[in-house]
């Protein structure tokens, strides 16, 4: 149709898929609008907040010279930090998952030609070589200013 932006497509795309696959959905909304930003800058600074003061380090600093383990302990550090990490990968594989399965439910009948790492080695390799330029008559230019880049 005359008018429509393919640009404004992909961010409306996008957009609705941060709503729909957002865990806990709240995210979904402040990623979706720029007013929420503060609130997104907020959560990690009340989150880091919270273990300075669970460690015993806030409201205050250690006295002397400045070391960074007497100001956040290792152990509290390290706890932390792999309690967070797992937290975020769990809520990434959630969605990863939920988005395979929405996949699989739009496009039952298809079934892979390869298995997921051979099909991602061959995807990286084909991304890296920019191998679907040189098939491409309309964009060979982009191909060989790609190989003069890839080439230096």
């Amino acid at each position: 149709p005359r008018g429509v932006k393919p640009a404004d497509v992909i961010a409306s795309v996008r957009q609705m898929s941060y709503l729909h696959y957002a865990k806990p959905k709240f995210f979904g909304k402040i990623l979706n609008n720029p007013k929420f930003l503060p609130i997104a800058i907020l959560i990690p600074v009340v989150l880091i907040l919270a273990m300075l003061y669970q460690s015993g380090s806030f409201p205050f600093l250690p006295e002397g010279e400045i070391n960074y383990s007497k100001f956040y302990p290792h152990k509290w550090l390290n706890s932390s930090f792999a309690t967070l990490s797992m937290i975020i990968y769990g809520i990434a594989l959630f969605g990863m998952r939920k988005f395979w399965k929405d996949m699989k439910s739009q496009f039952p009948d298809v079934k892979p030609v390869k298995g997921f790492f051979s099909g991602f080695i061959g995807l990286f390799g084909s991304i890296m070589t920019h191998r679907n330029f040189s098939k491409c008559n309309k964009q060979k230019l982009f191909y060989i200013i790609s190989l003069c880049y890839l080439t230096q």
